[in-house]
């Protein structure tokens, strides 16, 4: 059986790697993807593995995660996500699906970051309240 994958937000890097992934599967499942060269962490629900993609493979086979790389949202947000990274200072984006924004971070550049961590987590949190508090997402 297929998932329906609502995408929640996806960091990109300057070179227009994903790095991160978020997305509900069937509406209440969260999965968190952290992606760092080899190497991956993929959080659902409480479960967590850390490591090579084949040594997370049961995880994503329990839960029908496929291509991890893959991007999931509206790819005009996307490249205008990578639009706005061609010559600035930007380290990476963050494109929050659901209301279409991207949230950015810069090189060498610790107050602006520390703004843009803070709207990401919020956002975060909020889409964790509204999972535990059995309210549908869009």
């Amino acid at each position: 059986m297929d998932n329906k994958i609502t995408p929640l937000i996806t960091g990109i890097d300057k070179y227009g790697k994903i790095i991160h992934k978020e997305f509900l599967l069937n509406k209440n499942i969260l999965v968190n993807i952290d992606i760092y060269d080899d190497k991956v962490t993929i959080k659902v629900n409480n479960e967590e593995c850390s490591g090579k993609i084949n040594e997370c493979y049961q995880l994503m086979k329990k839960y029908n995660i496929n291509n991890i790389t893959e991007y999931l949202g509206d790819r005009s947000i996307l490249e205008e996500g990578l639009r706005q990274i061609k010559g600035h200072p930007i380290s990476a984006i963050f494109i929050v699906h659901l209301d279409d924004y991207i949230i950015p971070f810069f090189e060498n550049n610790c107050e602006l970051n520390r703004i843009s961590y803070e709207i990401l987590r919020n956002y975060q949190e909020s889409i964790k309240e509204q999972i535990n508090g059995g309210r549908e997402i869009v």
